[in-house]
């Protein structure tokens, strides 16, 4: 099984991934930390083979679903329950469940993640004749922040994923 790691990884981003981030913003503020984005395309595999199993789960048991009777179908509804949570789990690790944490890193996050960075990247370095650097500390220290938030997002993720896991695992 592969969640019993995902403590350790979380750990791993929250105690070592912080000194590569430093290192990473001393290098250039105005480039994205490659320790962000390499520990989301690995959550991603990560996220997408629990969609996979989500999607092989749930068709196993559409495929046996009995019909609905007139007397006891509390079998039939604790499948439909199942299929329920599953799909709110899904939704959840796509990035478009209302149900979604905002602690999980969806499928959707580094977009979302490089969306709100970029726009603090051009006051620090924009374009144009006329364009000047932004020489504001709190411009920095939103972006350091930010990747900082970034990185316990990632680890949260992690044991997010476990919890996740573990509950299918028991389904």
């Amino acid at each position: 099984t592969r969640f019993p790691t995902y403590i350790g990884k979380a750990r791993t981003i929250r105690e070592g991934a912080a000194a590569a981030l430093a290192v990473s913003h001393e290098a250039n503020l105005a480039t994205p930390p490659e320790i962000i984005l390499n520990t989301f395309e690995e959550l991603r595999e990560e996220i997408t083979f629990y969609i996979k199993t989500i999607n092989a789960l749930s068709t196993y048991i559409q495929s046996r679903i009995p019909e609905m009777k007139e007397e006891d179908n509390s079998g039939v509804t604790i499948q439909y329950e199942v299929l329920k949570h599953l799909g709110e789990i899904k939704q959840g690790l796509e990035g478009t469940g209302k149900e979604s944490s905002s602690r999980l890193c969806s499928l959707t996050w580094k977009l979302s993640y490089l969306s709100n960075r970029v726009k603090d990247e051009e006051k620090l370095e924009p374009t144009g004749e006329k364009a000047e650097p932004s020489k504001s500390a709190s411009l920095k220290l939103s972006i350091k922040e930010s990747d900082s938030i970034a990185l316990e997002d990632l680890a949260a993720s992690y044991l997010s994923l476990r919890r996740i896991g573990l509950s299918l695992s028991s389904t």
